[in-house]
């Protein structure tokens, strides 16, 4: 057998020339060919996996990032919390002898009974806490009945002292004195949030 390209004799059984390397047969060269289809599978697949791994990473990362900071801000709000209670009430339970709600409540129909007007012994009912801003002072609403059987209402702001233990105190009602103001039980609660002469918000430092 002749090589149509470079004219050199070939045994019979030989695909290739060995003189210039052209396939005799007319057959595409075997291991080219292999070797040509199997690299772009290998890198296909490879990039298959990276593209997996990398998912699975970043979903991993999203899941910490969210469950991760609301377990971390829950457990700090609430250590924030524990801690703003206890110290509250230590200071009620050392002071007083008693928990912070029962003092204030007691405090505010001390308030009331000594109110001009009012009996020493009169029944104070609906006492309730309506606002405690976190510096010891507190918005305190009740009712009283008058004579005829209305109810009379009352708004009372006690501001205390944690570090001397002393008290001051504003009350207000319906049953109004000439001196006295003429606003409504809701409107004095705002009153006491807002009006900078009460002191709302801030640490009290009574003399």
């Amino acid at each position: 057998m002749i090589c149509k390209k470079c004219g050199k004799e070939i045994n019979d059984g030989i695909d290739v020339c060995p003189e210039c390397g052209t396939n005799v047969n007319g057959m595409p060269n075997q291991p080219n060919s292999v070797q040509v289809s199997e690299k772009p599978k290998k890198k296909h697949k490879s990039l298959i996996i990276i593209g997996y791994v990398f998912a699975l990473l970043l979903a991993i990362i999203i899941v910490i990032a969210i469950f991760g900071d609301d377990e971390s801000d829950k457990i700090g709000s609430s250590d924030t919390k524990i801690s703003s209670i206890s110290e509250s009430e230590e200071f009620f339970k050392e002071t007083f002898g008693d928990t912070e709600e029962n003092v204030i409540k007691t405090l505010a129909v001390s308030k009331i009974q000594e109110y001009p007007g009012v009996k020493s012994d009169e029944k104070v009912f609906d006492v309730e806490i309506l606002a405690n801003d976190g510096n010891y002072n507190y918005i305190i609403g009740a009712s009283t009945e008058y004579s005829s059987g209305m109810d009379k209402w009352w708004r009372v702001l006690i501001k205390l002292d944690p570090k001397t233990g002393k008290m001051t105190s504003y009350v207000k009602t319906n049953n109004y004195r000439p001196d006295e103001e003429r606003v409504g039980r809701d409107e004095w609660v705002s009153k006491f949030q807002n009006d900078s002469e009460y002191g709302w918000g801030k640490e009290n430092h009574i003399e």
